[in-house]
Order: structure tokens, then C-alpha cells, then sequence
């Protein structure tokens, strides 16, 4: 009984209450603590699932939006079409501006196998790109339509495209058709669509008209 002599029952009670509240609020503290990491981890897997689930695509070379991957394993036809689009714009887009020019064909370059570089270095040895420099023509493309066998692997695709050549005092116009497979390859900054231009080859290029100026 010596206990409550020197402390009063009172106090005793006070300080039992004070610890039954202190340990109440430890105990909450804990399972917020909890709570709140438990909720940040939860947010950042779906942040993560959300940036992966994500696919930017480039339209035609102008302009990029955004579809869910479900939705982009659906639409990798409009992809492989999106890609042979740009890659034929990049590849036969010539202008007078040879900074502009260089890095065009760059970047198609690492849209393509070794038969698009083959073929570059075809064109380089024969003066193409020399004569057409010295000339000041301009070289734009203009796609048409492209086919795909969207069943096979690689996608065996055929491009249909316009051919336009200015020159000084005369503009021509030449119908160009392509053949190429599509492979599939990671996703970069060249290449958004993640598809690899194989076995590419020019089947016709004939002239559709000449127009003086």
C-alpha cells in the first residue's frame, strides 16, 4: 500500500489514462503511416502500368496521339501504314536545304534494314543525290495508298506513291510503287511505331507527266 501512499490514486489513474491515450495515438500514427505507403505504392504500380499501357503514335508524319496498348495491338495495320507513310516522305523528300536533307534520310535509315541502306548507297555512288543537289531540284513524295498482308509475318506491304520533281523551268511527276516487309523492333525516338522496313525494293518508276513551267 506504500504505492498509493506516495502516489495518490488519482494520479495513478491519470497517468494509466495518459498511456492507454498515448498508446491509442502510437498505434494510429502506425496504421496511417501504413495506410499512406501502402496507397503511395498502390498509385505508383498503376502510374507505372498507366506509362507502359501508353503508346504515342505519329500520324502521317504530323502530328502524334496517344491510344492504350490494347487498342494499339488492334491497330498496328494503321501503324504499319503510319510508318511506311513517314519512312517514304523521310527517304525520297529531297530539298536544297542539305542539313534538312541529311537528317531526313538519318532518321529513315533507322527505319529501315540493310536493304534501305543498300539501296542509299546505290543512289550515292550513281551521283542521284549529287545531281539533284547541283540541279537545286526539289523532290517531294506523295503516298497514295498502301497494301498490307496483314496475316503474314513479316507484313508484306506495297506502297503507292507520286514522285514529284521541281526543277526551274519544268515539274515531273512519276508514279513510284515499293515492296517491303515489316518487322517488328522496340519503339524509339526515330522510329515510334516499332516496325523495321525489310527486303525493301522499288518494283516501277515510270513517267506520268512533265510540265513546263
Amino acid at each position: 500500500m506504500e504505492i498509493f501512499k506516495r502516489y495518490p490514486i488519482g494520479e495513478v489513474e491519470t497517468v494509466s489514462r495518459t498511456f492507454r491515450v498515448m498508446q491509442r495515438i502510437t498505434i494510429l500514427s502506425i496504421l496511417c503511416a501504413l495506410i499512406t505507403i501502402s496507397a503511395v505504392a498502390i498509385y505508383a504500380m498503376w502510374q507505372t502500368e498507366e506509362k507502359y499501357d501508353r503508346i504515342y503514335v505519329l500520324d502521317e508524319g504530323h502530328s502524334i496521339w496517344m491510344t492504350r496498348r490494347e487498342s494499339a495491338l488492334e491497330d498496328r495495320p494503321l501503324e504499319a501504314k503510319a510508318h511506311l507513310r513517314l519512312f517514304h516522305e523521310m527517304f525520297f523528300t529531297l530539298s536544297p536545304n542539305s542539313e534538312s536533307w541529311d537528317e531526313a534520310l538519318k532518321r529513315s535509315l533507322e527505319m529501315g534494314g540493310e536493304s534501305v541502306r543498300t539501296l542509299y548507297e546505290d543512289l550515292k555512288e550513281s551521283r542521284f543525290y549529287e545531281r539533284l543537289h547541283d540541279t537545286g531540284a526539289i523532290q517531294r513524295i506523295i503516298v497514295d495508298s498502301i497494301q498490307l498482308l496483314e496475316r503474314s509475318y513479316p507484313i508484306q506491304a506495297t506502297t503507292f506513291s507520286r514522285q514529284i520533281i521541281e526543277r526551274e523551268s519544268v515539274t515531273e511527276s512519276r508514279l513510284l510503287i515499293t515492296e517491303c516487309v515489316l518487322s517488328q523492333c522496340p519503339r524509339t525516338y526515330s522510329n515510334p511505331h516499332g516496325f523495321l522496313v525489310n527486303r525493301f525494293r522499288i518494283t516501277k518508276n515510270s513517267a506520268l507527266e512533265r510540265k513546263h513551267k
